[in-house]
Formats: C-alpha cells, structure tokens, sequence
C-alpha cells in the first residue's frame, strides 16, 4: 500500500457512533489504489488547442550563381598550360630515350658526314663559280687548240678527245696507238702540251681540295672588281654631270635654297638610276623621261620665243593706241601663264 492510500484512509471520516472497521477500511483501501490494467486517476486534462499549422514558406530558389569571365578564362589557361606541361615532359623523356639509344659513334658518323656533304657543296659552288670555270677552261681550251694543231686533221680531233679523258690505262693506250702514226717532232709537242693539261687540271683538283679558302679568294676578287667597277661607274657620271650644268634645270641659284635643294634631288636621282641602285620602275621611267627630255627643251624654247614675239606685237599695238592705263599711268599687268613662269624661272 503506498503511502498516499495509507494517507487517503486515515482521513476518511468515521460516522457517528460507529467504530473503524478495519474491513471496510481494507475495501476502501482496494478501492482508491489504482488497478494494473487502468492507469492512475490524473487530474483532468486540459487539451490543448490544435495550434495551427503554419503554412510552408515558398522555398527560395537560389539563383544560380554567375561565373565570372575572367573565372573561366583562368580556368581554361590553367588547363591548357596542365597540357602543355605533360606534352613537355612527355617529349623530354623521349628526347632522353632517343640520345640513350644513340651511342657516341652514331653521333660521331653523322657529323663526319655532314661535313663530307659541306665540303662537297662548298667545292661545288668554288666549280660552277664564274670565275674559277673562266680561269681554267680558258687554260685548257688553249692547250686543247695547240695539239689540234699540232696533230693536224682526224688525229687532231682524236687528241683533243684524249685529252679530255682521266687519267686511266685506256687512255694510255689510245695516246700509245695515236703517237705511232705521228713523226717525232709532233710527238714531243704533244708530250708537252699533255704535261701542260695535266698541271692545270692537278692544279683545279687542289683548289676544289680547299674549297674554303679558294671560296674565299673568289670572293675577294669578285668584291674588288665590283668595287673597281663602281668607282668608274661613278667617275664617268661626274664627268658628264659636269657638261648637264649647261641644263636649266641642273643649273644653282644663289640664295635659292628651295631650288637649289630640287637640283640635288634630280642630281641623286639620276645618278642612282646610272649606277642600278634604283628599281626596275624607276630606272623605266628614267629612261623615258631621258629619252623625252631633249624634245620638252625644244618645245619650250619654241613657246618662249613664240611668246617674246606676241608680247612685242602687244606693246607695239599699246604704244599706236591711246593709253587705257590706271590712275598710277601703268597698264594693268597681263596674266602670266605656266610658259611665261618657267621662262621667268629660266632667266632667274
């Protein structure tokens, strides 16, 4: 029994004249404890009101967040340059796999070989250079002339052949086969003029040999001539730009430095033109101008003296007229045309 139905019984009053049974306070007891199946006696429940339900706020749809250009531009350069770094590294390891595999005597080949193939461009450029074919062909052709000569008709024609042909057992033996049809006088002459052939084509081989420095002669010969001739190119120019001061237009004014400079232009231009320092155009047009500027003198001269005549009839007819001149006495001046300008410029 809890203490709280001990508590409940005790003050239950007793009716009047009667004593405490404890039956029935055991009753009362059973009474007031709470049974297993019913929960205890509460005080009343005060329910609360349904609070209401709050209507769902409209969820917010974030805007979707704007990348900036200059973001994605970054974004892209990183990526390319992530690239870029693996094509490096990727072509460094191959580099480094491909000089592995290459031993120093590959490298050592391919070098000698390349200056092999210089040499002989170098040498093939010293042949075909126009002076060197000039300087030794000339030589043998002369010598090629004399033994024709000497040998006389077909035997002549078949030593030049032989002559030409490299030194070799065949060529031996068709100088042996050609020498014993000729006397022995002919045959010393052309002994001779073998010898000579033979120095002068042993000679062409050794300057192929060097190539570089017979390159180089060439060179300086062909620079020195050019030289040469543009020294006397321009010598001949000054000698005959000295007779042109009888031209108008070449022709210097004192205190006129405005004309003077146009003088020196046409003197530069001309002489560029003399010399091939201008282009195709203007040494064209040079030329066409050269070849009409005597016609335009001509012409210029005669429209001067047409009009020196004309303006002598019009001052003869003022003078037979009654003066139509100003309140200064003075006629009034005449227009002056572009011919009477130049000739004005002429006459200074």
């Amino acid at each position: 029994m809890s203490e709280e139905t001990v508590a409940v019984a005790e003050e239950v009053p007793a009716f009047a004249g009667e004593s405490t049974d404890p039956g029935v306070i055991s009753e009362i007891t059973k009474m007031l404890e709470p049974s297993e199946q019913e929960p205890e006696a509460k005080g009343p429940e005060v329910k609360a009101e349904p609070e209401a339900k709050a209507e769902p706020e409209p969820e917010v749809q974030a805007e979707p967040e704007k990348k900036s250009r200059s973001a994605d531009d970054f974004k892209l350069l990183k990526t390319q340059r992530d690239t870029a770094k693996s094509e490096v590294d990727l072509l460094k390891s191959e580099i480094t796999e491909l000089k592995s595999k290459v031993d120093n005597g590959d490298m050592d080949s391919l070098r000698q070989e390349r200056d092999d193939l210089s040499k002989r461009l170098r040498a093939a450029s010293v042949e075909r250079h126009p002076e060197f074919e000039k300087f030794y062909t000339n030589k043998l052709n002369g010598i090629y002339s004399r033994a024709k000569s000497t040998a006389g008709g077909e035997e002549g024609e078949r030593m030049v052949q032989i002559l030409k042909m490299d030194n070799s057992s065949y060529r031996d033996s068709q100088m042996e086969d050609l020498f014993s049809e000729l006397t022995t006088s002919k045959q010393a002459q052309l002994g001779a003029l073998i010898a000579q052939a033979d120095e002068v084509r042993a000679e062409k081989t050794s300057q192929l040999e060097n190539a570089d420095s017979a390159y180089e002669t060439l060179q300086q010969q062909q620079n020195a001539k050019h030289e040469q001739m543009m020294n006397e190119s321009r010598q001949t120019f000054n000698e005959v730009a000295e007779r042109a001061g009888v031209l108008e237009v070449y022709q210097k004014r004192e205190g006129d430095d405005a004309w003077n400079a146009e003088v020196d232009a046409r003197m530069d231009l001309a002489r560029n033109g003399f010399l091939g320092q201008s282009d195709e155009n203007q040494l064209a047009m040079l030329a066409l101008w050269g070849a009409a500027g005597e016609k335009y003198r001509e012409l210029l001269a005669t429209q001067i003296e047409l009009n020196r005549r004309l303006q002598a009839q019009v001052d003869g007819v003022q003078g037979s007229n009654p003066s139509v001149a100003g309140s200064d006495g003075k006629a009034p001046a005449a227009d002056v045309g572009f011919v009477d300008q130049v000739k004005a410029m002429m006459e200074g």
